[in-house]
C-alpha cells in the first residue's frame, strides 16, 4: 500500500517535471530559428507520447493494485517487481528527456551566439554606413558653399562689368 502511494508520488513528481519541461521548451522555441523549431516540436511530441505512456501505465497499475488487495502474498511480490520495472523505465525516460533538453539548450546557446555575432557585424556595417553618409553630407555642404560663393562672385563680376560698360 505504501509502495503504491510512493509510486503515485513519483508519478506526480514526474508529471510536474514533464509539465515544467514543456514550459521550458515553449520558452526556448520562441528564440530559435526554423531548424530548432522542428527539433523542439519533435521533442515535444516525444514528451507527450511519454506522458501518455506513463498515464496508461498508471491506470494499469491502479487496476492491478485493486486486484492485488484480494490476492495473496505471491501476487504482491509480483507487483513489487512490476513497480521496480516501472521506476527503472521512468528513470531511463527521464534521463533521456534531460539529455535531449540539455542538447536543445546547447543548440539554443549556439544560435544565440551566432545571432549576436551577426548583429555585431550588422552594427559594424551600420556604423561604417553612418560614417560614409556623414562624409557625403559634409561634402555636399562644402560643394554648396563653393557653388554659392562662385555664383555670388559671378554675379558681382557681371555687375562690375556692366557698371564699367565692359558688357
Amino acid at each position: 500500500m505504501i509502495q503504491g502511494e510512493t509510486l503515485e508520488a513519483h508519478v506526480i513528481a514526474i508529471r510536474t517535471d514533464v509539465h515544467d519541461l514543456k514550459a521550458d521548451f515553449r520558452a526556448a522555441l520562441a528564440r530559435i530559428d526554423a531548424d530548432i523549431r522542428a527539433f523542439a516540436a519533435k521533442a515535444e511530441s516525444e514528451i507527450k507520447a511519454l506522458g501518455a505512456r506513463l498515464e496508461a501505465e498508471l491506470k494499469e497499475f491502479r487496476l492491478d493494485r485493486r486486484e492485488l488487495r484480494a490476492e495473496d502474498k505471491a501476487l504482491r511480490d509480483r507487483v513489487d517487481a512490476s513497480y521496480a520495472v516501472v521506476i527503472d523505465k521512468i528513470d531511463v525516460s527521464r534521463k533521456a528527456s534531460d539529455q535531449r533538453f540539455e542538447a536543445l539548450l546547447e543548440k539554443i546557446d549556439a544560435n544565440r551566439k551566432a545571432s549576436d555575432q551577426r548583429f555585431e557585424r550588422v552594427d559594424g556595417r551600420l556604423s561604417e554606413l553612418h560614417t560614409a553618409v556623414s562624409n557625403v553630407k559634409a561634402l555636399q555642404k562644402a560643394m554648396l558653399w563653393v557653388l554659392s560663393g562662385l555664383g555670388t562672385l559671378a554675379i558681382v563680376a557681371v555687375t562690375v562689368a556692366k557698371a564699367l560698360n565692359w558688357i
